[in-house]
């Protein structure tokens, strides 16, 4: 039996997910999808359509759901110790989290066939297509996918694995349906919940997607349509709306300039004639249309020397405009790479900056700076406490020192689920411990209702992991009325061009999710399109 209350938005919900037995449950971040999903798993307990459920989730947030659980679920709980934090979850026989070895592993699947399922399974979404056969055998009555913008690439293997399994009720969870604003992800993730919703791919790309000449895609259109073919088989709820509104934080969610000095912009100068040069390259070998947001974002450039070029100035300059030592960083990486020793193989073009002496060893850069005011700002209130996020993980440690008058955790993927568990445990509980800092692997999922202040560090490589990042604070449990999002944005920069990159695909993802935009055809949003107006030619000589 679930023992929360619900909000009424939360209700309709669960009323519409236990009615139509297969649901994207697409609320909002913060609005509360967790519970939902263990209201209408308790629900088909008590009608005694569902026995045992698999709940599919990424690998932090497995403690944490147990956790949820705990506290929502009329069971039986225990507490166990995480990195000396204790948490609080269900007894064995009502939940098992599948954290272990692959032969522990079998031999907790063979005691289930052998004496029963427990009420929930948790497993992270890495174990779930390793393990896919055991779990197909133990023959789900339902399952959930927790943030299941994870399958939102049709063609990758874990999605593949994850379709294969299936049960009588399935329900997807996540606040980003498009992660990236392109409306062939939802299709992916509808494959999952109910394959009839779009039908065949041929038909939805015909409808909805504009192509180029290359096959890719440029434009969408009918976005209008596609909102009222999802709406029967999707619940979705924003802060937008007014009877969540009402139970939401209010948003304080400014772009934050940073200017840099003479010196990193002679070195940022630097960098963007060389990425000129290489971007030259490319064309001459036949690369008219380089996909120069995918480079920012790290995407991977096969079979050409010239777009490997590309990527690395790409990479230096969001490493120079993060903090200058992060080039050191990545140089000494590749010096020990060559050495046959270290972790990490770093930059060569990163080293030949160093060693021609362009990027002094200098104590941090002009946006350490401005963060530091920021957060010295912030936590003038002794109640408030601040979220970093930033795209790499070797400035954490930067950012743990130049913070060093507060208490921090740390919070990235090296870490295991327990270390991770622990480290939100120990934020959220802590009076003394005030700062949270984190890469992306904190971005999705993880609540930290006790935070009252965001600042965005440096840009994710799409707007789904910006729009997850914001919302970590912005929840209905939130313990601020108020809370705040920092963008720190580098002016006549790069990162100005990705900033309103990923607000146009936001606008994507409101016009066919939410349908709040009226334009019948959205264009993709093009990062070349803003550099073209720019003081920095070089990052738009190239086409997307």
């Amino acid at each position: 039996m679930f023992c929360g209350n619900l909000h009424g938005y939360q209700e309709q919900a669960v009323s519409a997910a236990v009615e139509r037995r297969s649901m994207l449950i697409a609320h909002g971040m913060g609005t509360g999808k967790t519970l939902v999903a263990l209201a209408v798993i308790e629900e088909l307990f008590m009608r005694g359509e569902v026995d045992s459920a698999l709940i599919i989730v990424p690998a932090a947030l497995r403690w944490q759901w147990a956790e949820k659980i705990a506290a929502f679920a009329d069971v039986r709980t225990r507490g166990i110790r995480l990195k000396n934090v204790t948490l609080r979850v269900p007894a064995a026989e009502h939940c098992a989290v599948i954290d272990a070895a692959p032969a522990k592993r079998a031999e907790l699947y063979a005691a289930m066939q052998r004496d029963g399922r427990p009420d929930y399974v948790i497993v992270s979404y890495e174990t779930a297509c390793a393990d896919a056969g055991a779990l197909r055998r133990l023959a789900f009555e339902g399952i959930v996918l927790d943030e299941a913008q994870a399958i939102k690439n049709a063609g990758a293997q874990r999605t593949k694995k994850i379709k294969d399994l299936t049960a009588p009720y399935r329900y997807a969870l996540t606040g980003t349906p498009m992660d990236n604003g392109r409306p062939e992800e939802i299709y992916s993730v509808m494959q999952w919940v109910d394959p009839s919703v779009f039908g065949r791919w041929d038909l939805y790309d015909r409808a909805y997607v504009v192509r180029n000449e290359y096959g890719r895609p440029v434009a969408y259109r009918n976005l209008d349509v596609m909102h009222d073919t999802l709406a029967p088989a999707m619940h979705r709820r924003t802060v937008h709306d007014p009877d969540v509104a009402a139970c939401m934080p209010a948003v304080v969610h400014r772009t934050v300039p940073v200017h840099l000095g003479v010196h990193t912009r002679a070195v940022y100068a630097r960098i963007e004639r060389d990425l000129e040069h290489a971007l030259e390259r490319a064309r001459d070998e036949g690369r008219a249309h380089v996909d120069v947001a995918a480079l920012y974002a790290g995407g991977a450039q096969h079979g050409s020397a010239a777009l490997g070029r590309v990527s690395a100035c790409m990479l230096a300059a969001r490493l120079l405009l993060c903090d200058p030592r992060l080039l050191h960083v990545s140089a000494a990486k590749h010096r020990s790479a060559g050495k046959g020793k270290g972790k990490g193989i770093g930059s060569a073009y990163a080293r030949k900056l160093v060693d021609a002496g362009a990027i002094p060893e200098q104590a941090g850069g002009e946006k350490l700076d401005v963060l530091l005011q920021l957060v010295d700002a912030a936590l003038v209130e002794p109640s408030h406490k601040v979220v970093v996020f930033t795209a790499f993980r070797e400035m954490l440690p930067l950012l743990q020192e130049a913070l060093g008058a507060y208490q921090s955790v740390l919070y990235h993927g090296e870490l295991d689920a327990a270390a991770r568990a622990a480290a939100v445990a120990r934020f959220c509980t802590s009076f003394t411990c005030r700062v949270f800092l984190s890469t992306d692997a904190g971005g999705s999922g993880v609540d930290l209702p006790v935070a009252s202040h965001v600042i965005n560090y440096d840009a994710p490589g799409g707007v789904g992991a910006w729009m997850q990042r914001c919302t970590r604070h912005t929840r209905a449990s939130s313990v601020h009325r108020t809370v705040h999002v920092d963008d720190m944005v580098t002016v006549h920069s790069i990162e100005e061009h990705v900033h309103a990159r990923m607000l146009g695909a936001q606008q994507v993802m409101l016009a066919s999710v939410d349908d709040r935009a009226h334009k019948r055809t959205h264009k993709r949003g093009s990062l070349t399109a803003h550099l073209h107006a720019s003081r920095t030619p070089a990052w738009g000589r190239t086409g997307e």
